[in-house]
């Protein structure tokens, strides 16, 4: 039996996209497919770093409350960047369930 990839439990940087950090907490993302560069401020690096495919959007959520005590509409702000993250082609596309001749409302013949 062979070990399949699992999906993805969050949103996952796009494979390519290189990150440059910066002692402040920023960082710069440069995208060479479409060769286009971002500054993100420390709010966007934390998220941007989190884009690991593994951390669950309530829980990237929760771990930057803890890490930014305060911040007003923080969840808002993160959805808010990973939807321009998702919108610039920097993550990956979600997996896609296998169609099945069941799925399709058909049986298999």
């Amino acid at each position: 039996m062979t070990d399949s990839p699992s999906p993805l439990a969050g949103p996952k940087s796009r494979q390519g996209v290189e990150t440059y950090i910066v002692p402040d907490g920023t960082c710069f993302i440069y995208d060479p497919l479409h060769d286009t560069s971002y500054a993100l401020d420390q709010l966007g690096a934390l998220v941007w770093d989190y884009c690991d495919g593994r951390t669950p959007v309530d829980r990237m959520i929760a771990e930057v409350s803890d890490l930014i005590p305060g911040a007003e509409s923080l969840a808002a702000r993160v959805t808010g960047l990973l939807a321009e993250f998702a919108q610039e082609d920097l993550l990956e596309a979600p997996p896609t369930k296998p169609r099945t001749s069941e799925s399709e409302g058909g049986a298999a013949r």
